[in-house]
């Protein structure tokens, strides 16, 4: 429409590492950052930044999200359990074991079933009360990005071939959807 309008005001706010590789933002407006610094979970809330939690093992946190229950959950790299992050108290409790996984890549959620995208042999877990099952294999190194659509579907995202997969959970079917030319998703 030919229209210019102002965006957000953008401020720094110190961190420690040198990357954050996943967010998630809560109900409080706060938001969680996932760094590199040991595997670290930070807390930024307004113009201030706190380490909430570091994950044992994990040099990275790539991957965040929130079941409806309010839990939050946080996918490693290296990692091959979900952690159950209590962010009242900061304590990391691990969750199920994830088996042929090195890093959980991805994370998404409808409301209280956990979809996990890992790497490196591309599967996506569902876990659901604590335990996990591999629904989907995809033949490529990573899933990369996931997302859930209000109708039920998974979205998935890979690396190295950069394609996307729908999965559907009502029939456990999944089928490709796009084939994109470079080489991540």
């Amino acid at each position: 429409r030919g229209e210019l309008r102002p965006g957000w005001d953008t401020k720094r706010t110190p961190l420690e590492g040198d990357a954050v590789w996943s967010s998630l933002r809560l109900a409080d407006g706060s938001v969680l950052l996932g760094s590199d610094v040991g595997g670290s979970i930070y807390r930024v809330t307004g113009d201030t930044s706190k380490k909430l939690v570091t994950v044992p093992g994990a040099i990275a946190i790539v991957s965040l999200a929130q079941t409806t229950d309010g839990s939050v959950w946080a996918g490693a790299m290296p990692g091959t359990k979900l952690w159950k992050i209590d962010v009242a108290t900061g304590k990391p409790t691990a969750g199920p074991l994830l088996k042929d996984v090195e890093t959980i890549w991805s994370l998404a959620t409808a409301g209280n079933t956990i979809y996990a995208g890992t790497g490196p042999s591309g599967k996506l877990f569902s876990i659901t009360g604590g335990t996990a099952k591999e629904i989907f294999d995809t033949d490529d190194k990573r899933i990369t990005a996931l997302a859930v659509t209000s109708d039920g579907a998974v979205w998935m995202g890979t690396s190295e071939r950069a394609l996307v997969f729908r999965y559907d959970p009502k029939d456990g079917k999944t089928r490709a959807m796009a084939d994109f030319s470079g080489n991540e998703v």
